[in-house]
């Protein structure tokens, strides 16, 4: 049998059993495998270099042609090694290392706001509110507050103080002259998760005069009164009205063609169901509600 020097096993021997020795003390203490790999292989590298040139001394110290073949098995390890370490070290640079722990780490929370109110009217003409998506449950009070208050499920967060952070900022008022302005949001949009619609019940003073602009909104209506006009806007939403029996209160609804679900509960109605009236007396307080691409539903209750 001819004898041959084979390069690289040396180094790959050393190579596996510093990555057990890594993996071990990992258990033990915390450090980053990516920066041993990172910083590691060039090392390794080193040692191949040095085992070749060792095994060529060793030839010719010997004086003997001994052939010298490469652990082409080790070779192959190596480049592996590297071409992972890299691609870890790119991982980690770009964020989404940090992105997956986030996402495997997150844990799901109810969230439910506090009661907003503001009970000083007085000095307020109009109340104009904003929203997109989710859903808002809308009805008027005799009373002489605003209330709003809503709740989130399933907000991703690693825990309830942050939570609470991402949902802070998803009801805010602000105040322009004689106008009161109600922004309604969607919590903003984590790295790794997208939390469910809501649900945000509003409470507006009958006598106020209202105007809403909605985005894909699953709006519900519940009206047993109304002491003031109100305008409505939910652009690709859907708008569900319960109304109670009121001669004073007129509703109606337009879209851009087949907006009425249910067109026979309105007392006039255009053939392309894109438009509905209920009729109420002479002095009637109008609910209009308007819409593009969305539905408009109308349940009557005696």
């Amino acid at each position: 049998m001819i004898k041959t020097y084979r390069a690289g096993s040396l180094t790959t021997g050393l190579f596996f059993i510093s990555l057990g020795v890594a993996l071990l003390v990992k258990l033990v203490y915390e450090f980053s495998l990516v920066d041993l790999f990172y910083w590691g292989w060039p090392i390794l590298l080193i040692l191949l270099g040095l085992e070749i040139n060792l095994l060529v001394y060793q030839r010719n110290k010997q004086g003997e042609a001994i052939p010298i073949r490469y652990d082409l098995l080790g070779l192959f390890t190596f480049i592996l090694f590297a071409l992972v370490t890299l691609g870890l070290y790119m991982v980690e640079e770009s964020g989404v290392s940090a992105l997956a722990q986030q996402s495997l780490s997150a844990r799901y929370f109810a969230i439910e706001s506090p009661v907003y109110t503001v009970d000083d009217l007085s000095q307020i003409e109009q109340i104009k509110v904003i929203g997109q998506h989710g859903e808002i449950k809308l009805e008027p009070t005799d009373k002489e507050v605003l209330t709003v208050y809503s709740t989130w499920e399933n907000i991703a967060a690693l825990n309830w103080e942050e939570a609470q952070q991402i949902t802070a900022k998803t009801i805010e008022m602000m105040r322009e002259g004689k106008t009161l302005y109600l922004f309604l949001r969607k919590p903003p949009q984590t790295n790794w998760s997208q939390p469910s619609a809501g649900n945000t019940t509003l409470l507006i003073p009958a006598h106020v005069p209202l105007e809403m602009d909605l985005e894909a909104v699953q709006l519900t209506i519940t009206l047993d009164q109304l002491n003031n006009d109100w305008n409505i806007l939910n652009d690709h939403g859907s708008t569900h009205i319960y109304v109670h029996h009121l001669e004073n209160v007129a509703i109606t609804a337009q879209g851009l063609g087949d907006n009425l679900s249910n067109p026979s509960v309105w007392d006039e109605v255009k053939e392309d169901h894109s438009w509905g009236k209920v009729t109420g007396g002479d002095d009637a307080h109008q609910l209009r509600v308007f819409t593009q691409t969305g539905t408009i539903h109308l349940d009557k209750i005696d």
